[in-house]
């Protein structure tokens, strides 16, 4: 994810050469899923994995570096301008006792060379519970 950068998404996205998931301009006017209308304070780029919420950790991860690795010096550039930060989301349920996170260290190299600022968000649903 990339935030408050100072251009339009849309030129962002033109320069990285990469379709994003999602993407907000300042200005933006937008809603909840209840249909509460706001205005977007923060721009925002966001580009998913594209895998299956539930797949281990790793391969989240790997994946989201083959589709940004063509870019990577793109990457890398908005990062040192603007901040980047990427942002995992682990799904698991409540009946999981701990799952696993971790990565090799090629993969684990390959993150160190962007630069950027990393979280990991676990969402933790109860048996029934739809995140969508």
């Amino acid at each position: 994810m990339i935030s408050n950068f100072p251009m339009k998404q849309e030129e962002l996205t033109k320069f990285l050469g990469i379709q994003p998931t999602e993407a907000e301009n300042v200005g933006d006017i937008t809603q909840t899923p209840k249909g509460k209308r706001f205005e977007i304070k923060i721009s925002l780029w966001r580009i998913d994995s594209g895998c299956d919420k539930y797949l281990p950790f790793e391969s989240q991860i790997v994946a989201l570096l083959n589709k940004i690795r063509p870019c990577k010096e793109k990457f890398i550039e908005i990062g040192s301008k603007y901040g980047l930060f990427l942002n995992i989301i682990i799904h698991t349920s409540e009946n999981e006792v701990s799952p696993y996170i971790g990565w090799e260290s090629n993969v684990m190299k390959e993150l160190a060379e962007y630069n950027a600022s990393w979280g990991i968000d676990l969402s933790i649903y109860k048996a029934g519970e739809d995140d969508e």
